[in-house]
């Protein structure tokens, strides 16, 4: 769906964040309804003469912008609401050595559920479009990017160790190697892959 892709980016843009969370979600999805309905367009017309699209390009843009909020609207609030997200509960998992604790300062544990905002966070990690945020109370999955997480994380030390996760510098026990293949072992037993991009600054870390 082009829609989600446009939406996701126009909606944590910087530029825009002036503009109040409703309408922003509402123009996000409206420009990303431009490419998806000249892609509708032009897929019929490539069909055939017997399929050929009669619905005037503005009025098809009308219908898939409304079309993709309701869709979105329910996906992301209602359904959630609704039904719950699974992912979304708190995981407990216990912990050989905590991490010291997070700064009650660090404004992204202002976006986790209540129950997980006394502990430390560990790790952010990307899946799909959510960022699934460790602490040591448990995991919550986030609507954002990374980038847009790490923003959030003054006063909470820690480094990029991939394209899709972050760890808390207090909770890296240290890096195993298994051939060509590097990871960062957390205190509480998980394993997250180095990228080679950030291989040389882990390491650094690590050394210093």
């Amino acid at each position: 769906m082009l829609v989600v892709p446009v939406l996701h980016v126009f909606y944590h843009s910087r530029l825009v964040r002036f503009i109040p969370s409703w309408p922003r979600f509402v123009l996000g999805v409206a420009l990303g309804a431009v490419p998806a309905s000249a892609y509708i367009t032009v897929l019929y017309g490539t069909i055939g003469a017997d399929l050929q699209i009669t619905t005037p390009f503005p009025l098809l843009f009308v219908q898939v912008t409304l079309f993709s909020c309701v869709l979105l609207i329910v996906e992301f609030v209602l359904w959630p609401v609704a039904f719950g997200r699974p992912d979304a509960a708190p995981q407990r998992r216990d912990m050989a050595r905590p991490p010291p604790e997070s700064p009650p300062s660090v404004p992204l544990m202002s976006r986790l559920p209540a129950e997980l905002r006394g502990g430390a966070i560990l790790s952010i990690s990307m899946q799909d479009h959510y960022a699934e945020v460790t602490t040591t109370e448990g995991s919550a999955l986030i609507l954002m990017r990374l980038a847009d997480a790490m923003d959030l994380l003054d006063g909470c030390p820690g480094l990029r160790i991939h394209r899709s996760h972050w760890v808390a510098l207090g909770a890296v026990e240290g890096i195993e190697r298994q051939g060509r293949k590097v990871q960062v072992l957390l205190s509480e037993g998980r394993r997250l892959p180095v990228g080679a991009t950030y291989l040389k600054a882990v390491q650094n870390v690590m050394d210093a």
